[in-house]
Parts: structure tokens; sequence; C-alpha cells
């Protein structure tokens, strides 16, 4: 709730009391009201219920938060987690627990405290951390602890000297499976300390009228409550560099046509009125620079139209398919927000005629080159000669060709150059050759052999070459992000081309379309200081796979369901994950989409691309001059630090004012708003501005 609605209350209390009104009725923005008696009211608090470190007058100055952790109000019980695992689960068992091999529980060490175990440090960053056991004996000794009830919610109120207070709910305990106990009446918080038995670890305890530090079993299901790291401060003199060798291309992301077809047939839940209320919407606010849509042969070719791949049957053919209309409906929103999008033919499905009897898998590559260079070509001329879409720019052939030896999708360099010969062929043939380009090679990250390969064999077809990233994460430096797409700009550079990052996330793969950090406020930054490393050592551009969570097929379990979206999918879907109950609404946005979207919003196609070298910690930082003669600075910060940037930019002379923007954990929106400026800044050829820990700050000149 806005604090500047507090006048606009106080005086609707005053005229309620003037006209001996008995009750205040609350009306909540989405629907439904509370009637609260106005006697029952001693007085009225507006607060900012996000995530925030509270002082409570501590000898160790120690910050605490003032929720959960996983939760977004302080009487939110938030998530459980088994000692020492970054992530939290519904089921609490021996069996289950990670840290428990050949019979034996795994040494952590003295504290897992600041680091890959601490679940807190994991989802808020380096800002953030587990207590440790002394910490919350601190915590004990030094603030009054009243056993009361926030919400209705019993717990502890704990007050500091100073008079701030936090509340600990007594949020209970899982063990045995999902046995849920002692909810209300106990409160169970991990330290970061083991015990001296290494089956168990140390937690506060408490019940009414007792609070101290005990031990139990590692593999139980206790809460969390984090503290803060006072960040350090350091002032920072920086220049921006020189631009690089290429413009941007642009910043986008996935956006395959399953929700229109898949997502409906699924019936769970989903409305086809959520693409143009939700979906449409949310993409306009984005801004995407570009799309990349992926599609198969048989939306528009069911069966062959002819054993002839140089004549094309044209009435064998139907371009009215669920999937086609789909495609349109994807591809009128790009051509509206003026995106530029990439086809891409993921392969051959099986039980298809392209897929020409392979079984075994559910993609293949197909086995008639010549007729599956037709099918492209086919498609391409379609939706630029006869639907008249400008925004249709570019073709891949194949997702991801070189997966690995005896893969279903695997191809060879040689088999490869092949078939994108033979696609540059058809589209001759068909006189739409000068109108698309060839987007080649789309290899994993793993391999830059295939792409060497693929730029030396096909660089007289290619328009650019691109590359999927799922290899970087938290533990890397901007050094070594660096260098690996330094090498593959060079190699595109080599025969004349760009290079492009085709898709990319973090490196916390555990299913082919899971990430076990996807919800992480620092996974924001992390995608963002991903960016600006490709952009920085001479990428022109990227695609975040994918935009929101979605279904391949209607007939796919949920443990196939791709989930790394910006944003969620139907609420209901997740019923079965522990976080389901703290889920708000449907398509639910995570903290990604409000830190990329500062990328899509602000920077624009056409930027020149100008480095700014930091050399300090993971402190990433781009200038980018939009083709408006604007300048844009974005700082990716995952540092413990703040840093005060003195930034001087020989490039522009002009004094100007920019608007500052933040990604911080505790101003990120409630609903999907995007972030709206927090302040301003002036500057020439030099401004000066700070950059929290733990956070992205974009100054966007007006």
């Amino acid at each position: 709730m806005k604090k500047h609605l507090l006048t606009g209350f106080i005086a609707l209390l005053f005229a309620l009391h003037g006209i001996a009104q008995t009750q205040m009725v609350i009306r909540h923005s989405s629907g439904g009201m509370k009637a609260i008696p106005v006697n029952s009211i001693a007085n009225i608090t507006f607060a900012d219920d996000r995530l925030s470190a509270v002082d409570l007058a501590l000898p160790s100055h120690t910050l605490w938060a003032n929720c959960n952790l996983g939760a977004v109000y302080p009487d939110e019980s938030g998530d459980f987690f088994a000692w020492g695992e970054a992530t939290q689960k519904a089921s609490f068992t021996q069996q289950n627990y990670s840290h428990f091999v050949a019979g034996n529980y795994t040494n952590l060490g003295s504290t897992i405290s600041a680091g890959t175990n601490d679940a807190a440090f994991e989802a808020l960053g380096a800002q953030w951390a587990m207590p440790t056991d002394a910490q919350l004996q601190e915590l004990v000794d030094n603030c009054t602890w009243k056993w009361s009830s926030y919400n209705g919610i019993k717990g502890y109120t704990v007050t500091g000297t100073n008079g701030n207070s936090i509340f600990l709910p007594a949020t209970g305990n899982y063990y045995n499976g999902t046995t849920h106990d002692n909810v209300g009446t106990c409160g169970f918080y991990w330290s970061a300390n083991p015990a001296t038995n290494t089956q168990k670890a140390r937690f506060l305890g408490f019940k009414e009228g007792e609070y101290k530090l005990q031990e139990n079993m590692r593999d139980l299901g206790f809460c969390i409550r984090p503290v803060a790291h006072k960040p350090l401060q350091q002032a920072l003199s920086l220049s921006v560099g020189s631009p690089t060798n290429t413009t941007l291309q642009g910043i986008g992301f996935e956006l395959d046509p399953h929700f229109l077809t898949a997502c409906l047939a699924k019936n769970d839940g989903a409305k086809a009125e959520d693409w143009d209320n939700v979906i449409v919407p949310r993409v306009r606010k984005m801004r995407p620079h570009n799309l990349r849509v992926w599609v198969l042969s048989q939306w528009f070719e069911p069966t062959n139209d002819n054993n002839d791949p140089n004549v094309t049957n044209w009435d064998a053919l139907n371009f009215n398919t669920p999937e086609m209309q789909a495609l349109y409906k994807e591809l009128d929103l790009a051509e509206e927000i003026g995106a530029e999008v990439t086809l891409v033919f993921w392969g051959a499905t099986v039980n298809t005629w392209m897929a020409g009897g392979q079984t075994g898998n559910w993609l293949f590559v197909p086995t008639n080159y010549d007729e599956w260079a037709e099918n492209c070509a086919i498609l391409a001329k379609h939706l630029i000669d006869t639907k008249h879409y400008t925004c249709v720019k570019m073709i891949t052939p194949i997702n991801e060709p070189n997966f690995y030896p005896g893969h279903w999708q695997y191809m060879s360099a040689e088999s490869y150059s092949s078939i994108c010969h033979k696609i540059a062929a058809q589209l001759t043939r068909m006189g739409i050759r000068h109108k698309i380009e060839l987007n080649l090679s789309d290899n994993i990250d793993n391999d830059v052999h295939f792409l060497s390969e693929a730029c030396t064999r096909t660089n007289d077809v290619a328009g650019m070459f691109n590359s999927h990233c799922y290899i970087f994460g938290y533990e890397h430096s901007n050094a070594t992000i660096g260098a690996w797409e330094r090498n593959n700009v060079q190699l595109a550079q080599a025969v004349g081309k760009k290079h492009f990052i085709g898709e990319f996330g973090s490196n916390r793969t555990f299913k082919a379309a899971r990430q076990t950090d996807i919800d992480f406020y620092k996974r924001g930054i992390l995608i963002n200081r991903l960016v600006l490393n490709f952009l920085n050592n001479g990428a022109c551009g990227c695609s975040y796979w994918q935009m929101f969570d979605s279904w391949y097929s209607a007939y796919d379990s949920y443990a196939s369901m791709q989930q790394i979206g910006m944003w969620r999918y139907i609420k209901d879907v997740y019923r079965s994950e522990p976080y389901f109950n703290k889920l708000k609404y449907d398509y639910q946005p995570r903290p990604q989409y409000y830190a990329y979207s500062l990328l899509t919003c602000h920077v624009r196609p056409g930027a020149a691309i100008h480095p700014i070298s930091t050399n300090q910690g993971n402190l990433t930082a781009t200038a980018f001059k939009n083709t408006d003669g604007k300048w844009v600075y974005v700082f990716a910060n995952p540092d413990n630090t703040t840093y005060t940037i003195s930034l001087n930019n020989s490039f522009r002379s002009t004094s100007g004012t920019f608007d500052a923007y933040r990604y911080l954990a505790t101003e990120l929106p409630y609903d999907d708003s995007l972030l709206e400026p927090i302040g301003h800044v002036n500057g020439a050829t030099h401004l000066q501005y700070t950059v929290p820990a733990t956070s992205v700050i974009l100054l966007k000149e007006r």
C-alpha cells in the first residue's frame, strides 16, 4: 500500500467518526472487500512489506530480514528447507536429502553461511545470508521477546533496544515426508552452523514462553530468517570505452506458438482471451527487439506436396491450421512492436512425413534434405510475399544441430552445410533470397568446433551466426564469460559475419526446460550481467529462452513442462510445488522479468555498444548510444559492495539529465508493472551515481 494514501485514510476515518459509522470497508483493487469495526482500530500503519533489513541495535550491528526466506509478508511462513539445501521442497526425508550419501551425512564444514549451500545467499545474492548460531544467540540475548499474533498468526515479536522489531511466525516444521507439524505453536529456524554430531545442525526453536538454540536432524524442513551483510563501500572511477565493431541487432526472447495451441488444448485453466489480456500487453510493455519463433513442417505441409522439391504444388498446402493461425498472431504482434523474427525449424516430429519413418524419439533431423529445404522456403515465401510480413527477417534450419554424436538431432558439419546451401538455393528459386537471411550454426555452448566449421563451410550463404549459452552462472567472472563470447565473435568476424546469442540462461539446468534458480532475485542480475558481457565482447545481440512458461504439447506430463519463462503460467498448474501457496495470481512475473525489461525497454536496436571496463569484482557495465543520440548506462552489480561510480564519457560533451531506474529486491512491483524512474542525475562528460550492492542500475538520458 502506498504511503501517500495516509492522508486520505485519516480524512476518511474522521469522516466516518463524524457521521457515526461503525465500520470501515476496505475494497481491494482486484475485487472483494473487508469490513472492520471502527472501534477495533487502534491505529493504521502503512508499511513496506517487501524484503527489507531491520536494525535491532544489536552489538554486532547485524541487520535482520523483516520476513522469512521465500515470504512476502512478515506473517507468512515462506519456504521450508533441509539444512544445507539451497532450494525449497515439500517432502523431507533422509532419502531425499541431498547431503545424505551412501548412508552418511556429508560434512559441509563449520558454517554454510554465504556459500552455495546457503539458501538465503543463493536466492537473494551476496548481501544476504543464513544467520550463524552466534547471530541467533545475540537475537535471544539482546532483544525483548513477546508472544503475540500478526494477522492472526501466532509467533514472537522480537524488539530491539531502539524500538524496531521483527515478527517470527510459529510456522512449524516438516518431517517424515510431508507431515507439517506444530503450526501456530512452535517455530524452527535454521542457523548456518552444524552441530558437533554431523547428522544434526543448530537452529532456533521456540514456543510460547521459551526460545533457545537447539540441535536437530539436518534433513528436517525448517524456515530461514535471513540476515543482511552490511555492504562494503567503494568509490570507482570508470570510463566509457570505444564502441565495439557492431551495433546492437537486438535484445529479445523466444516466443513459440504454443499458447494458442498446446496450452489451450491442455484445458487446464488458460483462456483464449489471456492472449489479448495478458500476453500481448506484457510484450508491448517489454518492447523486445527480436523474437525467436519455432515452426514445424507439418503445420502447413501435413503431407508431401509432391515428389519434386523443385516444383511446389501450392494447392496441396494448408496455411490455415491452428498452428499457423497461432503463428500469425505472434507475427502480428511482432509487426506491431517492430520486432525482428527468426523462424527456427526445430526438426521433423515423429510420425510425420518429414521424419521419414524415424522412431524412438519425438523429433529428428529430416531424412530428405531437398524436401526439407523446399519446406523452409515455402513458409518464408508465404509469410513474406503472401501475408506481407515485414518482421520475418531470418531462418535457422534446425535447433542445436551439434548436440552430440548419436543424438537424435545430431548433424555433422558437412551435413549441416549441405542443408544450409539447399535452403539458400530454394529461397533463390522462389525469388525471396534477398528478403530473408540465414541465421546459422545455433550450436550448443561447449562445441566451438562446430561453429568454426559452420563459419568456414556456410559463410557464403549465412547472414549471421549464433550460439546457445547455458554454461555460466554466479560463480563465473566477467573475464571467463567474455573470453567465451570473444572467441565466437572472432570466428564469425573472420568470415565477415556478426555473432548473436540465440538462446541463453543460467547454468543451473536440471531438466531440459527447468533451472533451479529460476525464481531467485539474483537471477535477474545474472541475466543482465550475461547480456552486458556478451555485448561488451562483440556480440550483436541475444535472445532469452523463453518468454513465459508453457506446454510444448497438450499431451505432455507436468515433468516435461517448460518452466524457465520471464513469467509463470496458470497458477493452479503448480499445485504440486512447495511454493504453490505463495503464488498470488495467474501468469505471475518472476524477478528476472523486471530486470530484463530494463534492457528491452530502454536500449534500442542500432545502438552503439561502448564497453565500460570495471575490473572490480563481478560488476559489469556498458554504455549504449541509441540512434536518437541519447545515452544509456547500465550497471549489473552482483557484489556485496555498494559502488559510488564516477563515470567519464569522452564521447559526449553536452549536458543532459538521466532518469535512474533500479532493480532492487526491496522495490520490485507486486504486479506486472515495469520499473519506473526513482530519480535523476545530471551529467555531461562526467556524472556520479551510487550502484547499490546486488542491484541493477540503468541511467537513461532524457
